[in-house]
């Protein structure tokens, strides 16, 4: 939680009285500290510092709405408080709410326009709604007013990451733990980066050193957990186990260790232990997000009317603009080996391999969510155009010399139409997988975005699946000729024949390092990350048979 910028005493407390609630705080000892806040507020109920104090602590106790009425009182008391609208951003953040949370920063710069925790946390709520390089920026405005500061040293980091510098970014948390030593989530976020650059023993002793500086800490716990191969009786089941009885019923926390318990579970071939993690970290997963399948059904019809009639006019083709890049799309569902068909793909010397582009997205969601009911989306030339300008000017950003971009965010299979329509160049490939195989790698996976709403409940996962399936066959009738279609089972059983295929349809001459995908040196940050290190092997489609006996809603809405 965010501190307090200027601890002196106000409303004639003293820096002794209330240094002595904020030692209980910080010694977690949080039920006596709210005791002892609360019996301050009865001899000083107008002292801001006092409910701001009082908010942080309830924030901790994971009461998030008695921690918004404290900072409520505390700026009602005095507008201009930067700390508690600093704080009320880090609980928004913290709640998911990222519009609200960059609001209460930047309320709280305009009263304390040098505040560099409020810069950073702004940064760290711009990058969790794809404004990176803002906060890259924010992070550097940070660091003009404290360059000795390690949270802005480590946002910058995080900043770096996601717009694919990593090596920068690993220099930038080195920095901060020189300033700050042993700050487990900076060491965690630092172990993170590795494991996308594929630096999977360093990754590992980076999670170690933020378990050893704090036992506690989740998301180490649960990294440590992806990169880690368990047998019985590893030391690190009982660990996390103990983590866990620990936290409060309503700590978020709970989900990632859930996840991680189920995987360690699995590896030691503690099956059915590991479905019982498993599940109920969906189930927290879930309960933690807002899905609608009646929604997500409504979408996919309207996305099919626009191109019902056949009579959408696509973009003429045209000449390749000086330092244009061309797009190459892989789509599908998640899970279906999209990301090592993009390792392929970008293992090419022609080709960059820029990851999952939420670009389509950010165009084409908000057209389709300003729908009045029973409308259809007018799609004229114009509006094609302006889509594949807003595309071509999101992969600008990318100042590499490659010719080719993929673009491998995997529910772009959505868009396949307006791509074919507006990007008229663009190449897509829809990787196939086994259904049930597929369904049951989401299953199990956490994923980080909201997005994937459905991917927390078999039923729900398999209804999904069957819109994916009827949507791919809508595309088919009418851009059969536009869309490679690759099965995931294929390459992996005939690895050079298909690899070959995908090369040639892709335009590009042959190079032998698309077979040695493996050793190509980049980042990858998806679930996949780990398997795109190894060699080509077969048998990952079969790896759902150990759970057969817990799937019976997975195979049955399937139709299996």
């Amino acid at each position: 939680m965010a501190s307090e910028p200027h601890p002196a005493g106000r409303a004639d407390l003293t820096r002794e009285t209330v240094d002595q609630v904020i030692a209980l705080r910080e010694s977690g000892r949080l039920s006596e500290a709210l005791g002892a806040v609360r019996a301050l507020l009865q001899d000083h109920p107008k002292a801001q510092l006092l409910h701001n104090i009082m908010g942080t602590i309830c924030a901790e106790l994971d009461e998030p709405d008695q921690a918004l009425e404290c900072y409520r009182k505390a700026l009602k008391l005095q507008p201009s408080y930067a700390a508690a609208h600093n704080n009320m951003g880090y609980l928004f953040k913290t709640m998911g709410r990222f519009d609200e949370a960059i609001e209460a920063y930047h309320r709280a710069l305009k009263h304390l326009p040098d505040y560099v925790e409020a810069h950073v946390n702004l940064a760290l709520a711009l990058i969790e709604t794809g404004k990176i390089e803002e906060a890259a920026a924010r992070c550097r405005k940070a660091l003009e007013i404290s360059p000795n500061s390690a949270h802005a040293h480590a946002g910058l980091a995080n900043a770096l990451k996601e717009l694919g510098h990593h090596d920068d970014a690993i220099v930038s948390f080195e920095t901060a733990l020189k300033f700050r030593p042993g700050h487990a989530e900076t060491l965690s976020n630092l172990g993170l980066t590795r494991y996308e650059l594929g630096e999977i023993e360093a990754a590992k002793q980076d999670f170690s050193r933020a378990l050893a500086a704090d036992p506690c800490h989740v998301h180490a716990h649960y990294n440590l957990a992806r990169v880690s191969k368990y047998a019985q009786g590893d030391p690190h089941i009982s660990q996390m186990k103990a983590v866990l009885e620990d936290l409060s019923a309503r700590s978020k926390d709970r989900t990632l260790l859930n996840y991680a318990l189920a995987k360690a579970l699995e590896d030691s071939g503690q099956i059915d232990q590991a479905f019982q993690y498993l599940t109920e970290a969906n189930r927290l997963r879930k309960a933690g997000l807002t899905y609608s399948a009646e929604q997500e059904m409504a979408l996919f019809a309207q996305i099919k009317a626009v191109f019902a009639s056949g009579k959408i006019e696509p973009v003429q083709p045209k000449p390749d603009a000086e330092g244009a890049k061309q797009p190459i799309f892989i789509v599908g569902m998640p899970r279906s080996g999209t990301t090592l068909v993009e390792q392929i793909i970008a293992s090419h010397s022609e080709v960059y391999g820029a990851g999952e582009l939420g670009i389509l997205n950010a165009v084409l969601l908000p057209q389709f969510a300003k729908l009045a009911p029973g409308k259809t989306l007018a799609v004229n030339n114009y509006k094609l155009k302006s889509i594949g300008r807003s595309y071509e000017k999101g992969l600008k950003k990318f100042n590499v010399p490659e010719a080719f971009v993929t673009d491998k965010l995997p529910m772009n299979f959505m868009w396949i139409g307006f791509i074919r329509s507006a990007l008229p160049n663009a190449k897509i490939v829809h990787v196939t997988r086994d259904p049930i195989a597929t369904c049951w790698s989401i299953y199990k996976h956490y994923f980080a975005v909201a997005g994937l709403g459905f991917a927390y409940d078999q039923h729900d996962v398999a209804e999904f699946y069957k819109r994916y399936h009827d949507l791919m066959g809508f595309w088919r009738e009418r851009f059969a000729d536009g869309v490679y279609e690759l099965s995931y089972e294929h390459l992996t059983e005939n690895q050079e024949a298909e690899t070959r295929k995908l090369i040639e349809w892709c335009g590009l001459a042959w190079e032998d390092q698309c077979l040695d995908f493996h050793k190509t040196p980049r980042a990858v940050s998806t679930a996949s990350s780990l398997q795109v290190r190894e060699a080509m092997y077969q048998g990952s489609s079969q790896s759902w048979t150990k759970f057969a006996a817990h799937l019976g809603p997975l195979k049955e809405s399937l139709a299996l």
